[in-house]
């Protein structure tokens, strides 16, 4: 493909070229790439201009269509200089007036009949009314200035459309909408680091939050310094915050201060329980809080829940959800404050060093288990045993081949015949080994007598 743009005596583009391809970015980039080369083929093109050789020939036919280059064959690319092409000189849309209209709306822009095309294409698919499309341009300026694009213009028909605008009323009070928000809106994305003019989404976005949800504009800037916790704050980020503001009532400046201001508090308290349990990465998300929050709505106290909080760092696989439990838990037992749970604490010391004794007088050599410590209470508090029955019975048991599995069958067996005192413990058990020698003795015995009636084969052999 050889470019044919010797015409020009320096690289420059015509003022009708860029008004008609300033929207069409791969015909454009097309057009000054013939500019800068003399020859190229449409694969070279497609590599340097990332983009597939299929959208290259589309832009160039796009540019023969539009008249800017012509096809001579053996793919020869000729660059034409256009003339200026202005509806005054176009006979092809007979309403002047409605041309001139469109004209001063667009003040300091030229427009071309392939501008017009675009405005009249908006009756012809959409059957706007030429005072709806006026209208439609002029909000569609509001928006993007003078340079509007016919993507731009045409995504705007169509959701008008969609919103069913029909009427001139319907359309002032769109453009009413943009006026009255556009400047408040571009503050808010310029306090978001977003350098650019708001879409039609977003001023939509944001008339939810001033006319449904009712945030004033000063609400709505105290709300985007929450957006810090976000990398990448987008009106998107800023509308889940709104929403969360409004579930919790907080519409004003004033409460949005308060509001943040409790966040960051709970946000520092809710980091040192990550560093408790202890969490990898210090970042609170908002599941966090709302996990944070069911702790503190019931009355649990903070210092409440970071004790519990340093308990359940004792576990093998902490959680942050679960606190809740450990609370809970310790709710039922009757701890309510600090001192209720050091006394567990001290009492769980005790038990533990108890349960520990008594697995040495079994024979059993291990780290304490919560199962050996659950079986040492039951013998004290459910049973109502003291520690010389308990310890009188180990010494017994530790005999067995699973000792702390007799000592707690021993142990039942006492507790139902109502033994409380290691003497009625002794007499018992002398009287189990009594009946059990007695029963060893009977059996012999009986053994004995079966063995008489049983023939002697060795005394038939003797008689013989």
């Amino acid at each position: 493909m050889v470019f044919e743009n010797d015409i020009f005596e320096m690289i420059s583009i015509p003022k009708r070229v860029i008004t008609e391809l300033i929207g069409e970015d791969t015909s454009l980039r097309v057009y000054v790439y013939g500019l800068m080369h003399k020859e190229a083929d449409v694969k070279t093109i497609a590599g340097e201009l990332g983009v597939d050789e299929g959208s290259i020939l589309k832009a160039i036919e796009n540019l023969k269509e539009k008249g800017f280059v012509s096809n001579s064959g053996g793919g020869l690319i000729r660059y034409i200089l256009p003339e200026p092409e202005t509806v005054k000189d176009d006979s092809s849309y007979p309403d002047r007036d409605y041309n001139i209209m469109i004209q001063r709306i667009f003040s300091g822009r030229e427009l071309y009949k392939s501008d017009y095309d675009i405005f009249y294409r908006l009756s012809d698919t959409y059957g706007f009314e030429k005072k709806i499309v006026l209208l439609l341009l002029e909000y569609g300026i509001k928006l993007y200035g003078i340079r509007i694009t016919p993507k731009q213009i045409m995504s705007i028909a169509s959701s008008w459309k969609k919103e069913e605008i029909n009427t001139i009323e319907q359309a002032k009070k769109k453009i009413d909408s943009v006026t009255k928000h556009y400047s408040e809106i571009k503050e808010v994305l310029s306090m978001l680091n977003i350098k650019r003019a708001p879409t039609e989404p977003e001023i939509e976005l944001y008339e939810k939050w001033t006319d449904e949800w009712a945030f004033s504009f000063q609400a709505i800037k105290e709300a985007v310094k929450l957006t810090t916790y976000s990398r990448d704050p987008s009106l998107k980020y800023l509308d889940g915050i709104l929403g969360n503001l409004k579930s919790v009532n907080a519409m004003s400046s004033k409460e949005i201060r308060e509001y943040a201001t409790n966040r960051n508090a709970m946000d520092e308290k809710i980091k040192e329980i990550l560093r408790i349990l202890p969490y990898s990465r210090l970042s609170v998300t908002e599941s966090q809080r709302q996990k944070y929050a069911a702790l503190i709505e019931p009355g649990f106290s903070d210092e409440m829940i970071i004790l519990a909080a340093h308990k359940v760092s004792e576990k093998r696989n902490p959680h942050f959800e679960d606190i809740q439990s450990v609370l809970t838990e310790w709710t039922r037992k009757g701890i309510l404050n600090p001192s209720d749970v050091e006394e567990q604490e001290n009492s769980q010391k005790i038990i533990s060093a108890k349960a520990q004794e008594l697995n040495r007088k079994l024979g059993i050599f291990r780290a304490v288990t919560q199962t050996d410590m659950d079986q040492y209470i039951k013998f004290k508090d459910t049973f109502g045993l003291e520690d010389e029955v308990i310890d009188y019975a180990a010494s017994i048991a530790k005999n067995y081949a699973y000792p702390s599995r007799t000592l707690n069958t021993i142990l039942s067996r006492w507790h139902e015949k109502g033994i409380k005192t290691v003497a009625e413990a002794e007499k018992t058990n002398t009287m189990n080994r009594k009946r059990s020698i007695s029963d060893i003795d009977e059996r012999n015995n009986n053994y004995s007598e079966i063995k008489k009636q049983l023939p002697d084969p060795l005394k038939e052999f003797e008689e013989e």
